[in-house]
């Protein structure tokens, strides 16, 4: 294949090398960062590299032209932030003898992708076709979905009617649901990671979140997106993020969508909850349903919330009243403060909306209140000689 008539923007074929007729591309240097795969380099002697569409801390996600198939696809290289760098042009190297833990996370990253793949070809959901080794790491290949993130929709439209917005996330939700009986969690949900195409259908997209652990449990990366993450994203510990982990993600999607307000960071909400009345939040009309739904599927802990997708689903669309509504049936409250242990200390933000203006933080530094006090003391004791004198 004469690869100069492939457009680097977009991956289809360019008339001649000139200007691309599907994105009128005119042939300025597309350029990857260095720590990316080089534009028109090959993968699996088939995948010709593009432009990168999104990076995490997991992984790179490029996009890709399938030369066996003749179209466009995303491949998704796990390359996990701070634990490696590219020798070349490109090799993935392991830095610091962290070799360990680069391969449990791999492990996990081509296994969750393998077990998804067998429930591809589910509406809402991007469909997973390969998995290969290459370059010293793993690569998951999945359909390219070619439309805009719920993240752009919302810089056009910043409330979305509710009965648009059900309709087109109920395909998302139900197959999460199947998929969260798998056993599989997304982790990353977000408006970022939904795609909406010209015909108004969302798809979930950027699956393969593999967590890096070593070996006990315990992640050594925290995977979190402001305002999106609930409490547990912010701990070290795996054992307690399962499916009602994208549940939370996915309430304060739908949240955010309804209200037009950008859903506050899980930990500020432990100090003082904005979201306390979070059934007052909502614009008048609002059914019922979507009020009690989001409200215990944004329960502050897991043992406070809906616990996997299908409930959900049955909540939000059947109008189910969740086991949580019964005062008999509430969660045990000495998990609560489990929080506080293992909490990555990121920057966090405050949200922008007046809700929030009371929110307090009550982090005591302890060595230098003692400081403090051995400095009064000695104060106090300089006057009283000086008094006395």
């Amino acid at each position: 294949m004469d690869t100069a008539k492939l457009c680097p923007n977009c991956m289809t074929m360019s008339k001649d090398g000139g200007e691309c007729g599907f994105c009128y591309y005119e042939g300025e240097p597309i350029v990857n960062d260095e720590h990316q795969l080089p534009v028109m380099s090959v993968l699996s002697e088939r995948y010709v590299i593009g432009k990168v569409l999104g990076e995490g801390n997991f992984g790179v996600t490029y996009l890709c032209y399938d030369e066996k198939h003749n179209t466009r696809v995303a491949i998704k290289e796990y390359f996990p932030a701070g634990f490696v760098k590219r020798d070349g042009k490109d090799v993935v190297s392991v830095t610091g003898g962290e070799t360990a833990y680069f391969d449990r996370g791999m492990k996990k990253f081509k296994s969750e992708a393998d077990s998804l793949a067998k429930l591809s070809g589910k509406p809402g959901i991007v469909q997973i076709r390969d998995t290969f080794e290459a370059n010293g790491t793993a690569y998951i290949v999945m359909e390219y979905v070619d439309g805009t993130t719920l993240e752009k929709r919302f810089t056009i439209d910043n409330i979305l009617p509710e009965k648009d917005l059900l309709e087109m996330l109920k395909p998302v939700i139900k197959s999460l649901g199947e998929i969260h009986a798998s056993g599989l969690v997304h982790r990353d949900i977000a408006p970022d990671n939904i795609i909406i195409n010209s015909d108004g259908a969302a798809k979930l997209i950027d699956f393969g979140q593999a967590a890096i652990t070593d070996g006990s449990g315990k992640s050594t990366m925290a995977l979190t997106k402001r305002g999106y993450s609930p409490e547990e994203q912010f701990e070290m510990d795996l054992e307690r993020q399962g499916p009602w982990t994208d549940v939370y993600s996915l309430s304060a999607v739908i949240f955010r969508a309804l209200t037009g307000k950008e859903p506050p960071d899980a930990l500020i909400r432990f100090a003082n909850d904005p979201l306390a009345q979070i059934e007052t939040l909502f614009p008048d009309g609002t059914s019922k349903a979507v009020k009690n739904a989001i409200k215990y599927g944004m329960g502050l802990t897991p043992e406070e919330r809906t616990q996997n997708a299908g409930e959900f689903f049955a909540e939000l669309y059947e109008g189910k009243t969740s086991p949580l509504a019964d005062p008999k049936s509430k969660p045990h409250t000495e998990k609560k403060k489990k929080h506080e242990k293992n909490v990555v200390t990121t920057p966090i933000q405050k949200p922008d909306f007046d809700i929030n203006k009371n929110v307090k933080h009550s982090k005591v530094n302890i060595p230098a209140l003692i400081l403090g006090i051995l400095a009064v003391g000695e104060l106090a004791y300089i006057i009283f000689m000086f008094l006395t004198k």
